[in-house]
């Protein structure tokens, strides 16, 4: 066996490098750094890949116990992985993702070492994934790593200048920082901020007119409202969970602004707002894809006239509605729909579970909305998950039929399994199982129509 291993061994190194190279890249980067020390042919392969995904998991071990054990055993394989002094000759590096620890001791080696190899020029994708070693800090820790990030920014300009892509954990801003990292961050184009903040009464205000950001998400991001001034390139942002009394993000200038999402389980003393408060009329014309979810708790949009969102929502395509707590009504979204003349697909979500009872969680309120009498002619799915027989949902379905004229499929489903509903209310949101049942929800959904829609029951 043992002999049978060493020939297969020996056909695998017989092949020719960059073949060897294509194989390490399908590999999982542990095991692509340990054939390094296989024999003196494999030495130099794993510095010869182009694409380097290092992370502090595929360094950690029995060996490596504490945080300066794990880092440093991370930073010294990361700078050997980016050296170019080897017998392979030119090393260029086409994307790189790094991901590690705000370590204070090691972050300026970790800095340096991704400057020398972007300086080149050669890098088309530069990620940073930074975690902190604590899971909760308190707020006096979340500013003491805020300023440890910004000292590591300043300390290492070349590798972010370079960067593409960074997401950060449980940072403590100043006012200016986040708006000062996009202007020296030049090739930035995705920025994911989790359980970060500012300062108390601060507005995450962004003006940055010449960055390249694309995309922008804003996990549990506690500030007052987050303020897109000025943002040319982007094109997709998320705000999930905030703290706002109202309004938690305001639209400036970001004329491709393509994608917006917000999701959040209303606390109490959150008021609703209006969508056109957060959304430019003057430069979101470009949006496509609307997203908002409730999380089963209070609906937080504020319903307004129509002709309040015509302009923001002229080219809008894709309407996603998540999580109506299940005793909502729900034709309050007939205004968002009457504001999209150009709405193609309309998914709607229904959920029922209940929130921690120590959560400060809003108190559910219905809504009231009165349907004015319109037709929408380019509405052609309506896709809804959740879905029961009663009579204020099956009402819906037909107020939805009757306005829109160019209809052509309906899709009803079962909502997702949740062990919370089971808990709450077995018979919550049940869900037509017997082809009877269905056959019937479509006569009566259909009946006095005479368009051709498809309806499906899933």
């Amino acid at each position: 066996m043992v002999l049978q291993s060493q020939d297969a061994q020996d056909r695998i190194s017989a092949l020719p490098s960059d073949i060897l190279i294509r194989i390490l890249e399908l590999l999982p980067m542990r095991s692509a750094i340990r054939t390094g020390s296989l024999s003196k042919r494999w030495r130099h392969l794993p510095h010869q890949l182009s694409c380097l995904l290092i992370g502090v998991s595929d360094i950690q071990s029995a060996t490596y116990v504490t945080l300066g054990q794990i880092m440093g055993a991370y930073t010294e394989t990361t700078r050997r992985l980016l050296s170019s002094t080897c017998e392979c000759g030119s090393h260029s590096i086409k994307s790189l993702r790094l991901t590690f620890y705000l370590s204070k001791h090691f972050l300026c080696s970790i800095g340096h070492a991704v400057g020398d190899v972007a300086r080149n020029g050669d890098t088309e994708c530069l990620e940073f994934v930074i975690f902190t070693h604590l899971a909760r800090p308190s707020n006096a820790q979340r500013v003491l790593f805020g300023q440890r990030f910004m000292s590591f920014f300043h300390s290492c300009p070349v590798a972010f200048r370079w960067l593409t892509r960074l997401t950060l954990h449980n940072l403590a801003f100043g006012d200016s920082d986040v708006p000062n990292l996009l202007n020296a961050c030049d090739k930035l184009q995705f920025l994911n901020l989790r359980c970060c903040k500012l300062g108390p009464k601060s507005v995450l205000s962004i003006d940055a007119p010449s960055s390249e950001l694309q995309k922008l998400e804003l996990f549990c991001f506690e500030c007052v409202r987050v303020d897109l001034a000025s943002l040319p390139k982007l094109k997709q942002v998320l705000c999930d969970t905030w703290w706002a009394v109202t309004t938690p993000m305001s639209c400036g200038f970001v004329p491709q602004l393509e994608k917006v999402s917000l999701a959040s389980a209303a606390l109490s003393g959150q008021k609703p707002f209006t969508l056109s408060k957060c959304l430019s009329s003057s430069s979101t014309r470009s949006l496509s894809s609307l997203c908002l979810d409730f999380c089963s708790q209070m609906i937080w949009i504020q319903p307004e006239d129509p002709k309040q969102l015509t302009r923001i929502f002229s080219s809008l395509r894709g309407l996603y509605i998540y999580n109506v707590f299940a005793e909502c009504d729900l034709n309050w979204t007939f205004f968002i729909l009457k504001a999209a003349p150009s709405l193609k697909n309309f998914y709607l979500s229904r959920h029922s579970c209940e929130p921690n009872k120590f959560e400060d969680i809003a108190k559910k309120t219905d809504l009231v909305w009165e349907t004015s009498s319109f037709k929408h002619l380019n509405l052609k799915l309506l896709f809804m998950k959740g879905f029961s027989e009663d009579e204020k949902v099956m009402n819906y379905i037909r107020l939805v039929m009757k306005r829109s004229m160019g209809l052509k499929r309906i899709e009803l489903h079962d909502k997702d399994p949740c062990e919370e509903c089971k808990a709450i209310s077995p018979e919550c949101l049940r869900f037509p199982v017997h082809e009877s049942s269905k056959r019937r929800i479509k006569e009566q959904l259909t009946y006095g129509f005479s368009l051709d829609v498809e309806i499906i029951m899933g």
